[in-house]
């Protein structure tokens, strides 16, 4: 590559960075309208463009390798165009074979083409190596396919990601010993502190038994513990919150709602304003099926969660089970743009979970 080629794409790539597209473009297509025809000119200009005229010319010309094939198969993917997307994947795996983007992306697009789940599974160990934009439109394939299926399907649940492994057994041992450690803290705060107050000493010694239950994976015995610490003191705010968390965890939605309803009345209107509780308000709502008031919660409440996956993956998701006409390609775009940024932030296999659920279904 010559110094003036090298020079063009780091300047086009400070506009692009810029949101200076238009700027990119230009300074990319007057060094190829001067001769230059590298190939990663071209990519660049492509991209800047939208405009795949020049690349798929330069791979008909044998020039740009699998680059040059793959770029515009995604481009005629996103406007789904999957018969003509299949094709161009096909000509970048001829010439990149290892390439997961291609593969992947040939794999959704024979699935859109043929219906054939078995090709998600087939492409299930490449998805969370492709391109991010082709994750995007896998799972908005994966969920739509889904939701056609099962109307009563609420989407992934929401859990913290895990490390497999030797590694993952370490840490997870290490997650038990600091309950145990919270635990005896808690144990000898409640002592001291409720000393001369019996009965609220023993509210918090359920709700203290039940959060050391809750985390080391007893939820039913943790919920008995809350269940009595709500016996003997009916507005306790930890008691509630776990109940109502609980019961959304087993699909008990009326008893969350109610739980829901008796913590908000004790915090009153400036803990109702709280984001967790904001959260909760959407969780509810989305689980009873009210998505269009699930979704506008979560949209409020975003900024406040940046590193959330599940709130971008429910907005995404609500806007799918909200269309049942299937024909608001508005909704697709909304979905498929917050699956990709749920798909971006660290999550315990999103994709792979629900590729897998519809595979299972399709038997």
């Amino acid at each position: 590559m010559s110094v003036s080629s090298i020079l063009t794409l780091l300047s086009a790539a400070r506009d692009t960075r810029r949101q200076r597209r238009a700027a990119a473009a230009e300074k990319l297509n007057r060094a190829i309208d001067r001769g230059a025809m590298d190939h990663r000119l071209v990519i660049q200009a492509a991209l800047a463009t939208d405009d795949y005229t020049r690349l798929i010319q330069l791979a008909q010309d044998g020039k740009g390798g699998g680059a040059a094939w793959l770029f515009p198969a995604i481009d005629r993917a996103q406007a789904g165009d999957f018969q003509k997307a299949e094709e161009l994947a096909r000509n970048a795996l001829d010439l990149a074979p290892d390439n997961m983007t291609a593969q992947a992306l040939h794999a959704l697009a024979r699935f859109h083409n043929t219906k054939d789940v078995s090709l998600l599974k087939s492409g299930a160990p490449v998805f969370p190596h492709a391109s991010l934009t082709i994750q995007a439109l896998t799972l908005l394939a994966v969920e739509k396919e889904i939701i056609g299926q099962r109307q009563d399907d609420r989407g992934a649940p929401e859990r913290e990601d895990s490390v497999g492994g030797a590694l993952g057994w370490i840490l997870n041992r290490l997650d038990d010993l600091a309950i145990w450690i919270y635990w005896l803290l808690s144990v000898a705060l409640n002592l001291f502190i409720n000393a001369f107050k019996p009965d609220k000493r023993g509210v918090y010694w359920h709700v203290i038994e039940g959060d050391r239950l809750e985390g080391l994976g007893h939820r039913d015995r943790a919920a008995q513990r809350f269940a009595q610490a709500l016996e003997m003191a009916p507005d306790c705010v930890e008691a509630l919150e776990s109940m109502m968390t609980h019961s959304m965890v087993e699909g008990r939605y009326k008893d969350a709602e109610e739980y829901y309803a008796r913590l908000a009345a004790v915090v009153g209107l400036a803990g109702a304003s709280d984001p967790s509780m904001r959260k909760w308000e959407a969780d509810l709502a989305f689980f009873q099926g009210k998505y269009d008031e699930a979704r506008t919660i979560y949209e409020n409440l975003q900024p406040q969660f940046p590193l959330s996956y599940i709130i971008p993956y429910r907005i995404g998701f609500c806007a799918l089970a909200a269309n049942t006409d299937r024909r608001d390609h508005q909704a697709d775009r909304l979905a498929r743009g917050k699956f990709q940024e749920a798909l971006n932030q660290v999550n315990p296999g999103l994709l792979q979970e629900r590729v897998a659920l519809l595979c299972r279904e399709a038997k």
